[in-house]
């Protein structure tokens, strides 16, 4: 997994370094010098990156919690910024480590720098393409007044529904039955499998077990720069 994570890392920064996306500041600005920047990227590249894959200590319950925070509204709403002046931004925050009688986390106010609060904010905005939780399908804002409304008396109580089996909706969809001969209307079918010979299947069931599942090398990758 270090491996693979690795690769993928290091082609998609020199990726960004090709598309002129990566700036340098401060410490790193000598690194505008390629030689410089060809020098780290084997330094890194020769190093064994360690992947911290453990499970969450207090369970998966615990991520759900968090990411379900964020899902569906902004990091954070207006009524949680109480002053702005100064160039400081007062807010206040749930601390989950320090929790009241009722095991509630209690209420606490920090601060932060303007251009400090602005930049821990847009760290939840999400990247292009990407939306927060949304209604599909039946829910679509778009189906209420039509398909939501018709499953919702489908299955209101007391409805009686029509079993259908699979041939009489696939006769439905296509508009004749798929037992019967479209030539000659007859509907008796004797069906044969047609399959490799035997000498076929023992190949490729042998190589099968052993070959490991497959995954996408990135494109471009380190060595190509390098």
């Amino acid at each position: 997994m270090g491996k693979i994570f690795k690769d993928y890392f290091l082609s998609s920064l020199v990726r960004a370094w090709e598309d002129n996306q990566l700036d340098f500041f401060g410490a790193s600005q000598k690194y505008e010098d390629l030689d410089l920047l060809r020098e780290l990227l084997i330094e890194v590249a020769n190093k064994k990156w360690i992947v911290w894959c453990e499970a969450p200590i207090k369970g998966p319950k615990q991520i759900y919690d968090y990411l379900a925070r964020y899902v569906h509204r902004p990091a954070m709403a207006d009524s949680r910024i109480q002053q702005i002046e100064k160039g400081r931004v007062l807010f206040s925050y749930k601390d989950y480590q320090d929790l009241d009688k009722e095991s509630k986390a209690k209420v606490k106010q920090t601060g932060l720098k303007i251009m400090d609060f602005i930049s821990r904010f847009l760290q939840h905005v999400l990247p292009s393409g990407f939306q927060k939780v949304r209604y599909y399908g039946l829910l679509a804002s778009s189906n209420q007044k039509t398909k939501l409304s018709t499953a919702k008396n489908l299955l209101a109580p007391g409805v009686q529904h029509t079993v259908r089996t699979i041939k009489q909706i696939i006769k439905h969809l296509v508009g004749r039955d798929i037992d019967q001969c479209e030539r000659c209307a007859s509907r008796q079918f004797v069906t044969s499998p047609i399959l490799p010979n035997r000498k076929w299947i023992d190949y490729n069931i042998q190589w099968s077990a052993k070959r490991a599942p497959p995954w996408v090398k990135p494109q471009g990758g380190i060595n190509t720069f390098l």
